[in-house]
Parts: C-alpha cells; sequence; structure tokens
C-alpha cells in the first residue's frame, strides 16, 4: 500500500474516532465524484437530529508546510469547489497532523476562499482543533444548513420535478417532518443534483428511514428526471427494500434505470429480482426489452404485451 494512503487512511481513522467520542454517527461512504469522503450527523442535547455535514479529510506534514499568521494556508486544485460552494450541507475540511496527532478543521465557504493560480487557498486556523470545545460550533455549523431550514413542503415542491415532488406528498402522510427535511434537501440542492443526490445516498441521514421507502423512491423519481439513471436504480433498489413498498414494483423500474444506464448486469439481476416479487406485467415487459436492447444502437422494440394493452390497461400500471 502506498504510504500516501496509509497516511490518508490514519487521517480517516483519527476523525472517525474523534466524533465517535463525542457520539456523533460518522459515515465513511464516500461520494467519489464530487470529492465527499465522509458525512457526520452531530447528536446530543444541542443538535437537531438528522442534521448533518459532508467532510474533506486530507492527511500528511506537506499540509502544515506553509505557516503563516493564525494557521497554515492550504492550497487546493480540487475541481469540486464549485459543487461544494453549492451545496445544500456546509462542507468542512479536516487535515490530521500524523506527527502531532492533532486534527484541524476549516468550513469551506465562498467568504473564506481566495485565488490562488488555476487552483484556490484558504486558511487551515491553528485554533480550530477537531476536539471537544469545538462541537459547539460545528453543531452550530450542521444546523445552519440550507436543507436544514424549516421550509414547508409546499415551499418547495414547486421547485422540484413533479415525480419526486408527487411522491414527497406520499412521505408527508407517512411522517411529516421527513418530507419537509426530505423536500428541503432535494429543492436546495437542484442546482449541483448529482451532488445532492449522491450525498444523501451516502449520508443515510437518520430521518431518511421514517419515510418508510416514500424518501428513497422521491431520490429515485428525482435523479431520473435530472439524467442520473445510475443513482436512481440505486435509490430504487433501497427503496424496495422496505415492506411497506411495492417491492416488484421499485425493483422494475430499478431495472429500467440501471438499463438506461448501459449497466446490463446490473439491469437483469435487478429483473430477474423483480419478476421473483411479482413485478407488474406491463412494467416488467417494459423493463425486459429494455435490458435486453443494453449495449445495441436500435431502440427496443415495444413489447407485444404493452402494444395490446388498452389505455386502462396502461394508467393501471406505472
Amino acid at each position: 500500500m502506498p504510504a500516501t494512503y496509509a497516511v490518508e487512511g490514519l487521517g480517516a481513522g483519527a476523525v472517525k474516532a474523534e466524533f465517535g467520542r463525542w457520539g456523533w454517527a460518522f459515515r465513511a461512504d464516500p461520494v467519489p465524484d464530487c470529492g465527499i469522503d465522509a458525512h457526520v450527523e452531530p447528536a446530543g442535547d444541542q443538535a437537531s437530529p438528522g442534521h448533518l455535514i459532508a467532510l474533506q479529510i486530507k492527511a500528511g506534514p506537506s499540509y502544515f508546510s506553509e505557516p503563516v499568521e493564525g494557521g497554515w494556508l492550504y492550497r487546493g486544485s480540487d475541481t469540486h469547489l464549485a459543487s461544494w460552494l453549492r451545496h445544500c450541507l456546509p462542507v468542512v475540511l479536516l487535515v490530521h497532523n500524523p506527527e502531532a496527532g492533532v486534527t484541524y478543521w476549516a468550513h469551506v465557504h465562498a467568504g473564506a476562499i481566495t485565488a490562488d493560480g488555476p487552483g484556490w487557498q484558504l486558511l487551515l486556523p491553528s485554533d480550530q482543533v477537531l476536539s471537544s470545545p469545538a462541537r459547539g460550533e460545528l453543531t452550530a455549523l450542521a444546523g445552519s444548513a440550507a436543507c436544514a431550514a424549516g421550509d414547508p413542503v409546499e415551499h418547495c415542491g414547486p421547485l422540484l420535478p413533479p415525480s419526486a415532488a408527487k411522491i414527497i406528498g406520499d412521505v408527508a402522510r407517512a411522517d411529516p417532518g421527513c418530507a419537509q427535511r426530505l423536500a428541503a434537501w432535494l429543492a436546495h440542492g437542484r442546482a449541483v443534483p448529482r451532488l445532492a443526490a449522491e450525498s444523501l445516498l451516502a449520508a443515510t441521514p437518520s430521518w431518511l428511514g421514517a419515510g418508510q421507502g416514500h424518501g428513497e423512491a422521491a431520490l429515485a423519481a428525482y435523479a431520473d428526471e435530472h439524467g442520473l439513471p445510475g443513482l436512481a436504480a440505486e435509490a430504487y433498489t433501497r427503496a424496495a427494500g422496505y415492506r411497506e413498498q411495492p417491492g416488484g414494483t421499485l425493483l422494475a423500474r430499478a431495472a429500467l434505470a440501471a438499463a438506461a444506464d448501459g449497466d446490463g448486469d446490473r439491469a437483469r439481476m435487478l429483473l430477474s429480482l423483480a419478476a421473483n416479487d411479482d413485478g407488474p406485467a406491463l412494467l416488467m415487459a417494459s423493463a425486459d426489452a429494455s435490458v435486453k436492447n443494453v449495449g445495441c444502437d436500435s431502440p427496443a422494440d415495444v413489447p407485444g404485451l404493452l402494444a395490446a394493452a388498452t389505455p386502462g390497461e396502461r394508467a393501471a400500471e406505472p
């Protein structure tokens, strides 16, 4: 294993251990396309359940080679910066010094960033140590997130794709709090939909499961309508795991999304699972045609079952 990876692993381990001492939920499920390494969900008397912070974790003595007044100069070349600045979650940079055994943090926001040739830079403050005195400040930062706002579903709904907004209406009947948080997350993340969808799947906030699968289904519809079929397939698959949901229907939708993403192996596996869970006939026929057509240049043939169905029969199935 390259030494760089070992040091980075040491940094992630130190961060996880510190948050663990606070009783916070640390989820190291990277969002590779967006440069997010993990998420943390604060807990405790001052924290509201479900508030989150996105984390970028670095480690190594080289990050402390440019001391300046008040700390160190961090130089970034990440192409993800623009997405971080528009993220509905606060993004925090954590830099671990393995020689001193200390981790420092900095909030990545527009006011802290200055241009640095083709890259950017920000101050890593020497007084912002990831230790128990920082709990209050980081808790407040999590609560300041755009998606932590108390916007009503009715306010966010018009900002969402219609199919996602409709499903969030179902979430509201199952759990109004979950619907409010989900609507705010997706509405405020619409400028960077891939980051919004990937972060929600990776972070799995504590409130998401309260929607009994409707939340994951709404996320799938959101991803689908934003042209992110791979993420839609993952979200539909997760939604199908709830016993309250029509597993066969959702797995068939997942197969269609995987086929649209060009992932034939995944699409065939999902289609097989949908068949075992009694997926609706017309939807299954459509999914089967799409899956068989993966990798072909010509459009898929319309399945005979679908062509022969009456308008009423088609309307009765998703």
